[in-house]
């Protein structure tokens, strides 16, 4: 075969096995890419599905203890309330205000919950915790003295009037965010068989409403309470509890948690909480998760961060999940990446295969060809000379007939 015949060969198959080997490679990233992705998008979806499942749980957590905190009378405040119908022994009534029973807050201790603060305009900050100093001679509690010192430090250079303002708001910002969850359970009430949805906005709208459920049904009954059988008479009005974070008044960075409300005694504001000892309160929430996630940090988050995904919906607190356990992070290995796996290697082969195959039939044209010329060669010899013969015969130049007998014969 001609060298220019071999190089034409040898060009359309390079060009042929270029043009596969380049539709391989861009088939095998366009689909690696997407198993990237889809990889990427698991993890995210399985990233969601934790968090989301630590924010319910948080929040399930949480409601039915700030409900607890949100039905306790607003009497309970003062370390000593009067019973305002009493009888001796004898039942024989007693004068009102003869009668004092010690608050529940009293003796109360929780690690989560360690102090107890009310505000009065005319009495300032005070704790049912911390009696007056003329009742706790008297008292017959045991006081702890630490609360005193306590409720001096955590109350000293708080603003009253700014916390009541702040109150306000926050009444005002959930009463309308109650009347929107209420609209949004009557939008999304569905069917046993329907599939609920799984959005952010959704997912905070019931953890939101899944609280406010839970303080009104431990409010219900204590609203059915007379009071004025328990205490002097008079008007009250309490509120809800909120969540709210306070800046400390030493000046450090560092902020309390409190559970605030306001009650109105006769047209006077109240303002009564609790303050919420943070550090406990993130070591039991981490608690609530250990088996979800490797580990979990809380920041406090802003008031009007409510668009945050992470925010729990009892209290201004963002979760941060680490490296979520359920969530599978090992490599991909997906049905597609084998079957690539398996068309490259049947195109390498069928591509050697077929470049052996050319070079065998070049090699077999190169073969024949040389047979071919040696052939020619080899009868060129006998051939000339017959011809020879046969021209001497044919003009007579062989005049004795012994010697034209003989080529004849040779002819032949």
């Amino acid at each position: 075969m001609k060298r220019s015949r071999r190089i034409a060969w040898w060009s359309a198959y390079g060009l042929g096995a270029a043009a596969v080997l380049c539709g391989l490679a861009w088939t095998t990233t366009r689909v690696l890419r997407l198993e990237a992705e889809e990889h990427k998008a698991r993890i995210r979806s399985g990233e969601e599905d934790a968090m989301r499942l630590a924010l319910w749980r948080l929040d399930s957590w949480l409601a039915p203890r700030i409900a607890r905190e949100s039905a306790r009378p607003w009497f309970e405040y003062e370390s000593y309330y009067p019973q305002r119908i009493a009888y001796n022994r004898r039942f024989e009534p007693i004068a009102d205000g003869e009668v004092l029973v010690p608050s529940p807050l009293l003796e109360f201790s929780s690690p989560l919950l360690p102090l107890h603060f009310q505000w009065r305009s005319k009495a300032g900050f005070s704790s049912p915790q911390v009696p007056p100093e003329q009742v706790v001679a008297r008292a017959p509690t045991s006081i702890d003295p630490r609360r005193k010192a306590e409720l001096a430090s955590r109350t000293a250079g708080l603003d009253a009037a700014a916390l009541d303002a702040r109150l306000e708001a926050a009444e005002k910002a959930l009463a309308t965010a109650i009347v929107g969850n209420e609209e949004w359970m009557v939008r999304n009430t569905v069917a046993a068989d329907a599939a609920p949805r799984r959005d952010d906005a959704s997912d905070w709208r019931g953890r939101q409403t899944f609280n406010d459920l839970s303080q009104q049904q431990l409010d219900a009954p204590l609203d059915k309470r007379a009071y004025a059988d328990l205490v002097e008479s008079g008007t009250a009005e309490t509120g809800p509890l909120v969540p709210m974070w306070l800046d400390r008044a030493d000046g450090t960075e560092q902020t309390d948690l409190v559970l605030v409300r306001r009650v109105r005694l006769d047209g006077e504001s109240v303002v009564q909480g609790a303050f919420v000892d943070w550090t406990v309160l993130q070591r039991e929430l981490a608690t609530q998760v250990r088996d979800i996630a490797e580990s979990v940090r809380f920041r406090p988050a802003p008031g009007d961060d409510v668009e945050n995904v992470a925010r729990l919906a009892s209290i201004p607190v963002v979760v941060e999940l680490d490296a979520p356990v359920a969530v599978d992070r090992t490599p991909f290995a997906a049905p597609a990446t084998t079957g690539l796996l398996i068309v490259w290697i049947a195109s390498l082969g069928a591509l050697g295969a077929t470049g052996l195959a050319l070079r065998a039939s070049i090699a077999n044209a190169d073969r024949a060809g040389r047979f071919a010329a040696s052939v020619t060669h080899e009868l060129r010899t006998p051939l000339t000379t017959l011809r020879l013969y046969s021209d001497m015969l044919a003009e007579e130049m062989i005049a004795d007939p012994e010697l034209r007998r003989s080529y004849v014969e040779t002819l032949r």
